[in-house]
């Protein structure tokens, strides 16, 4: 098979395999003669790929690794309250009183945060007037 990329022609073994649809694997074989989709050998590693496969890129743990480590442990609090609440072990008033607290620390949280990056940029449109 010759694959052609711009000015590049390369020359490759084709994997041997037969596609779905009945035409032949054009993917680049590998020493076994099959391409890494159809190597019987790697099947296992194919199903393990597939299972791990959006693990760590899910909105909740995408969260997770932008949350400042305080607020992580504010978000695990919650979360833990909320399952407690839901399996009966917290009394939903309590939850709602951890829930407004932490909503009340976001706001300062947020607060400071702000004010930090108002002062940098006033910092930086100083350094420029100079």
């Amino acid at each position: 098979m010759i694959c052609e990329g711009g000015d590049t022609m390369v020359e490759y073994i084709a994997c041997q395999a037969t596609r779905a649809d009945g035409s032949p694997c054009n993917g680049r074989a590998r020493p076994s003669g099959f391409c890494f989709s159809h190597d019987p050998l790697l099947a296992e590693a194919r199903t393990e790929g597939a299972t791990r496969g959006g693990h760590g890129r899910s909105k909740a743990m995408r969260l997770q690794r932008m949350l400042d480590a305080r607020l992580a442990r504010i978000s695990d609090l919650l979360i833990d309250a909320i399952r407690e609440v839901h399996e009966g072990g917290l009394a939903p008033a309590r939850a709602q009183a951890m829930s407004a607290l932490a909503s009340a620390y976001l706001k300062v949280f947020e607060t400071a945060e702000l004010c930090q990056r108002v002062e940098e940029l006033e910092g930086l449109l100083r350094g420029e007037g100079e």
